[in-house]
């Protein structure tokens, strides 16, 4: 029986991964496809049919996203990211709440209360982990971890809720220049206070645990805002464990290098704040 029951919920899950692939095919088309995952393959399949079906777009979004029982009022969802773990909904008109995101975890879409209830136990633990490495200064988002019944066709899931960060925004490694990261938070005496510390912190939170929260992800860690408002927010507290014994050379290096590019950063915003000028870029752009 318990074999049974294994082989029920792994195609469960198949198929509440391939739904959920395929309602996030449109966005994936124009962002790009991250890998060469079954998720992935999934994904094209799903966006070379639709171009070929007169309205397919409108009437796939129909039939996989709802909003009737989700745990909040709101006028409008809409997908707006998928990574490798969640897929990212926008909540526009929640009454009383702006913009919200809601980031369901998909490996748990569908599953039973107690494993639902067990997940969002860890998810809490790590984000209260992650919380407590950080200052007055902290990038992170204020977050709640719930389990509510998802857009993706009602299913349950363990979901996070958070509000959504603001426009403009910019991956701090991927779209700013050193010099320009450098001025800005020289202009900026928050965002610059901000970057000081989480180098500072997240360099103390490696020496000290080995763990270090996701600096490789597109747009996780990023700077909202103009020349007066800019802010460094955290989109993600994922971890990557950089002396496990599952740790990946790969994803140690490129880590490692951006953690140094932030502390060189960090100095120079400081030489500044001090009156004595940095050499900018003295270890170069991370990639």
């Amino acid at each position: 029986m318990t074999g049974i029951r294994q082989r029920h919920v792994a195609l469960s899950r198949s198929v509440y991964a391939a739904l959920d692939a395929a309602a996030t095919s449109e966005i994936a088309a124009r962002v790009g496809y991250q890998c060469c995952s079954r998720y992935a393959r999934t994904q094209r399949l799903v966006s070379a049919v639709v171009r070929w079906v007169p309205g397919g777009r409108r009437a796939l979004r129909r039939l996989l996203i709802a909003s009737s029982r989700l745990p909040f009022r709101t006028r409008g969802v809409r997908i707006i990211g998928c990574g490798t773990a969640v897929t990212v909904f926008l909540l526009t008109g929640a009454t009383g709440e702006g913009r919200l995101v809601l980031k369901v975890c998909r490996d748990t879409l569908g599953r039973r209360l107690d494993v639902l209830l067990a997940d969002v136990g860890r998810r809490r633990a790590t984000h209260r982990r992650v919380a407590g490495w950080y200052d007055e200064f902290t990038p992170l988002l204020p977050t709640s971890f719930v389990i509510a019944h998802c857009p993706l066709r009602s299913l349950p899931a363990v979901a996070c809720v958070q509000h959504y960060a603001g426009d403009p925004r910019r991956d701090l490694f991927e779209e700013m220049d050193e010099r320009d990261l450098v001025n800005l938070a020289s202009t900026v005496p928050r965002l610059g206070r901000q970057l000081v510390s989480f180098a500072a912190c997240t360099a103390k939170a490696v020496e000290r645990e080995g763990l270090c929260v996701d600096l490789l992800g597109r747009d996780n860690l990023v700077v909202v805002g103009g020349l007066t408002d800019a802010r460094l927010v955290l989109v993600d507290h994922g971890l990557h464990d950089l002396r496990g014994a599952g740790a990946k050379p790969a994803i140690v290096e490129k880590t490692a290098s951006r953690l140094a590019y932030l502390r060189s950063v960090a100095d120079q915003v400081e030489r500044r704040a001090a009156g004595a000028p940095g050499k900018a870029a003295s270890v170069g752009h991370a990639s």
